[in-house]
């Protein structure tokens, strides 16, 4: 079946993109400051900029400049980060495959709260979280930490829009939030969900 037509211009997201997607910099896939391509998409200052970023991998980066406020990377994959000079290096993989991202899974259930762990830890922002190609950990991960702090699903998935595949694929990113309500282990602790919100929005 062919995937079926965006529910959101993709004017909307080329814009955006213009703006806070700045690979061409860095040499790194979908890298972009989730704060302020939201803002932009809100219309309005609501997220704090310079604080969470997400991307693909760090490999073949072109140039560390950017990285120079990060206090930490979050690496989602099973593959080592090279070195970066005062950056902590995190790695939060899956142990074994994500079984397609079942969410009832123990592999699914150990990894999600691993990440809501680190996410909660505020001595660890700014932070980068990536994965290979920054859209299927780092979708996941990304998407159900603004979820668990009050963001709508429209935004959500316009936001997962902005890189180079989400355009073609909204259905997953709108499947996925909606199937969330289901799973109690998807949800953050009260605690956490306040850290985060204090973390990430503006007052």
């Amino acid at each position: 079946m062919p995937p079926t037509r965006p529910p959101y211009p993709a004017e909307l997201a080329i814009s955006v993109k213009t703006n806070y997607c700045r690979d061409d910099m860095l040499g790194v896939k979908n890298f972009r400051d989730v704060g302020n391509s939201l803002n932009q998409i809100l219309g309005s200052e609501i997220f704090k900029s310079s604080v969470l970023y997400r991307s693909g991998a760090l490999d073949e980066i072109s140039t560390r400049d950017n990285l120079l406020q990060l206090k930490t990377i979050v690496n989602l994959r099973r593959e080592k980060d090279p070195d970066f000079r005062n950056i902590r290096l995190l790695q939060v993989a899956p142990l074994d495959t994500m079984n397609n991202y079942i969410f009832e899974s123990e592999i699914f259930k150990e990894w999600i709260q691993r990440l809501y762990n680190t996410l909660a830890d505020e001595t660890i922002w700014p932070s980068l979280l990536h994965c290979t190609s920054g859209k299927d950990r780092t979708g996941v991960g990304i998407a159900l930490l603004l979820k668990n702090i009050g963001i709508s699903d429209d935004m959500i998935v316009k936001e997962y829009m902005l890189g180079d595949y989400g355009n073609r694929y909204p259905e997953s990113m709108t499947h996925l939030l909606g199937e969330m309500p289901k799973f109690e282990h998807l949800k953050m602790k009260e605690s956490q969900i306040h850290t985060l919100k204090r973390v990430l929005l503006q007052k």
